[in-house]
């Protein structure tokens, strides 16, 4: 009988970890969806500003797509992310950047 006992509470105490181990991987997936969805919000709005410089620099208003580029052209990494607080550039980036350089 003892035996029996110290058997339930054993696997009591397994199937406590795994519930708490299922919760957990929960919690991290819901915190990715959100991080997820707040990457393509932002996206969406680099994407639109970045159509506005485009506009701005085919039709010659340097001025214009000069300081808008300046707002746009650097994108803080996420604080979680390896490389928080270092800034990320796209090929568009460098394009524009030459463009503006030589206006």
């Amino acid at each position: 009988m003892p035996d029996d006992k110290v058997k339930r509470r054993e696997q009591a105490k397994i199937r406590i970890a795994m519930k708490q181990r299922e919760y957990k991987r929960l919690r991290m997936a819901q915190s990715v969806q959100r991080e997820l969805e707040e990457v393509a919000v932002k996206q969406a709005e680099l994407e639109q500003e970045g159509v506005v410089v485009e506009k701005a620099l085919r039709s010659g208003n340097s001025e214009f797509a000069h300081s808008s580029f300046s707002c746009i052209c650097l994108v803080k990494a996420p604080s979680h992310n390896k490389f928080a607080n270092s800034y990320v550039t796209t090929p568009f980036d460098k394009q524009v950047g030459k463009q503006l350089a030589t206006n």
